[in-house]
């Protein structure tokens, strides 16, 4: 029935012109890669600490679950389990590994209802426009042929039920001294089995005629070493920064479009230097921890370190 549905779709694809396609793509890649971490970057250092807090954990317990998922079901590709999919050229390199659940529509569920769950508080009607974002992801997935729709089905669901788990963690910590650091202490933890399990489990081992893998399992585990880098990275600079810097967010309008300017001017010059640094130093699953483990701790310690000793630097002139 889901390759039915997908053969159903390819055939509309194939005769669609070619600026639908295009647009469905730029659905797929765009709206679940860069603009997360831009928008929150921007609420984080800018707006309010606490929804950008809420949607870091989102997104990055959202990748982590989706992760060990797939890990451990290594469900094969549309078009690995039938041959008449062909999925869409352009969207082949963002569809490594295994297929359920998808990964994109977990993010976008992840990222587009955090953002759904802060709006609404001011309107309800923004949860539309982030439900339909999130389905459209969810429907482009299926549209380029590179998931099934029990994948991206789960991949929101997924999404979804850590919107209420996080939301419900993050108001926890702020009723009793501590628990900031027990969330820190299980999280890690977590993190590092879900590392050890991706790194030791045994995966299946099909192979095409010629001899290569019809999924790269070291695809999987190198995925794995970047989420685990960003979550652990959260753990850490999530506690230090509510206990030793806590910096203040607030501020004109002027001085936030500065901070959120110099911030991601000083964060690409940042990753650019640790890039250099480790890239042909160390094992490609390390270089891919470390570098996400850099930029979640840039983003939620180091520059709001920065911006707290700016600001009392300020407040005594």
């Amino acid at each position: 029935m889901d390759i039915e549905y997908l053969l159903f779709l390819q055939n509309l694809r194939e005769n669609a012109p070619a600026f639908l396609n295009q647009t469905f793509f730029v659905i797929s890649e765009h709206i679940t890669t860069a603009l997360p971490y831009l928008i929150t970057m921007l609420v984080y250092w800018c707006i309010d600490k606490r929804s950008g807090q809420y949607i870091a954990f989102n997104v990055i317990g959202g990748q982590l679950v989706n992760t060990t998922i797939k890990n451990s079901f290594s469900v094969n590709r549309p078009w690995i389990r039938d041959s008449r999919i062909i999925a869409a050229e352009n969207a082949l390199e963002g569809a490594t590994g295994y297929s359920f659940p998808s990964g994109h529509s977990t993010t976008a569920a992840s990222f587009y209802g955090s953002l759904a769950v802060i709006l609404s508080k001011f309107k309800k009607v923004w949860i539309i426009p982030c439900a339909v974002i999130a389905l459209l992801v969810a429907f482009a997935r299926n549209w380029l042929g590179v998931h099934t729709p029990q994948d991206v089905a789960v991949g929101l669901i997924t999404g979804v039920i850590l919107l209420f788990v996080f939301n419900f963690l993050l108001d926890w910590v702020e009723k009793k001294k501590n628990r900031d650091l027990i969330i820190a202490g299980i999280g890690t933890l977590l993190t590092i089995i879900v590392l050890a399990y991706s790194y030791y489990k045994p995966y299946p081992l099909n192979l095409l005629e010629d001899g290569t893998p019809l999924v790269d399992t070291a695809k999987m585990i190198y995925d794995t070493f970047s989420i685990a880098g960003a979550s652990i990275a959260l753990m850490i600079a999530w506690v230090i920064e509510r206990r030793f810097i806590n910096f203040n967010e607030k501020g004109s309008i002027k001085a936030r479009a500065l901070r959120f300017v110099v911030g991601v001017v000083l964060y690409l010059v940042f990753h650019k230097i640790i890039k250099f640094a480790l890239i042909n130093n160390i094992s490609v699953y390390w270089y891919k921890f470390i570098d996400k483990f850099t930029a979640v701790l840039f983003i939620v310690m180091l520059y709001p370190a920065l911006i707290k000793v700016f600001q009392s630097k300020k407040k005594e002139s």
